[in-house]
C-alpha cells in the first residue's frame, strides 16, 4: 500500500484555498465561523497518487475524506475473484465516513484513479466537533451533525 503525503498545501493549486475556505465544502456550508475554525484545525490534508490505495477492505476506520480535487474508486476485493470495480467518488464528495462514525471496518478499498488531495478528519476530531457542536459552544446547533453522535 502507497503511503498517503501529509502536509502543508502539496502540490495542488488549491490546498491553501480549500483550507481557508471550509464554508465552500457543502457538508461545512452551514457552520458559523468559529465551528469552521475548529473544524480547520482538526483537517489534515493529504496527497495520494494514482494508483495509491487510500484504504483496504478489512482496515480499521479511523477517519473520513473530503476529495478536493482528482478521483477516487471504490473496489470490493474478494478471494476468489478479481477485485470488482463499484464506483467513482470525485471532487467534492465524502468516503469513510460511515465506518468511522458506526466503528465497523472498511467494506471497500478505495484506490486514487489518478493523483488527488483530500482532507482527512479523524474519529476523534469529529466527536470533539460533534460535542462542541451539542454543547452550543458554536454559537447555534446544528442538528444535521447531531443525529450522527453515539448515544
Amino acid at each position: 500500500m502507497a503511503k498517503i503525503q501529509a502536509g502543508e498545501g502539496g502540490e495542488g493549486a488549491g490546498s491553501a484555498d480549500a483550507m481557508s475556505d471550509l464554508s465552500a465544502i457543502p457538508m461545512f456550508r452551514d457552520l458559523d465561523p468559529a465551528t469552521l475554525r475548529a473544524v480547520r484545525d482538526e483537517l489534515q490534508w493529504l496527497t495520494l497518487p494514482g494508483g495509491s490505495a487510500l484504504f483496504r477492505e478489512g482496515e480499521k476506520s479511523d477517519f473520513f475524506y473530503i476529495v478536493i480535487s482528482g478521483r477516487l474508486g471504490v473496489v470490493i476485493e474478494s478471494d476468489t475473484d478479481e477485485p470488482r470495480f463499484i464506483t467513482q467518488i470525485g471532487i467534492g464528495e465524502t468516503v469513510g465516513e460511515m465506518g468511522m462514525i458506526t466503528g465497523e471496518k472498511r467494506t471497500a478499498t478505495v484506490m486514487a484513479i489518478r493523483y488527488s488531495e483530500l482532507l482527512g478528519f479523524s474519529k476523534a476530531a469529529y466527536l470533539s466537533l460533534a460535542l462542541w457542536i451539542d454543547l452550543g459552544c458554536c454559537g447555534a446547533r446544528n442538528h444535521r451533525y447531531q443525529r450522527c453522535l453515539p448515544s
